[in-house]
Formats: C-alpha cells, structure tokens, sequence
C-alpha cells in the first residue's frame, strides 16, 4: 500500500510566516508535523500552508532526529514569540 504524495513547500521565509500566523491565531499544535522522508534519510518539520489549504511547508532543513526538530522548532518559536507568551492555549 503506497501513501498518498504530498505537496511540500520547501520555503523558510514562508514557513517563518505560517508559524507566525498559527502563534497568532492560537493555533500551533494542530498545524505542526514532523515527518520522515521516504527513501531519504532524515525528517522535515512542516507546518500546514494556510494560504495553500492541502499542503504543507518546510523549513527547508532536514532533520537527523525528532530532538533536533523539535529543538529547531523551539529555537523559531523564540524568534516569532520573542515575549515568550503562554503556549498552552494552542
């Protein structure tokens, strides 16, 4: 059973944007995946594209592990959270 394909957009600045917009709109841990390459090593952090509905975009970096993804994921949320407001609403 093969998976479905799935859009990817491999762009920081808008993945910057899209995390910004889900801090924003209290709305981060539905819209933040990681997910494992198939026949690539290493993982990509990706986030839902809510101005391309149906896919998702990447920070461009792949990952060797979920702790270096999700220890970029907090390293990004520190640069668009700067005043470091609650998270545990989203």
């Amino acid at each position: 059973m093969t998976m479905a394909t799935i859009q990817i957009r491999h762009d920081r600045e808008h993945f910057m944007s899209m995390l910004s917009y889900a801090v924003s709109r209290e709305n981060l841990w539905g819209n933040v995946d990681i997910l494992t390459c198939d026949r690539e090593p290493g993982m990509l952090l990706v986030l839902r594209d809510q101005i391309n509905l149906g896919h998702l975009v990447s920070t461009e970096s792949v990952y060797a592990s979920y702790e270096e993804a999700l220890a970029e994921l907090g390293s990004l949320l520190d640069e668009v959270n700067p005043d470091q407001r609650p998270l545990s609403h989203l």
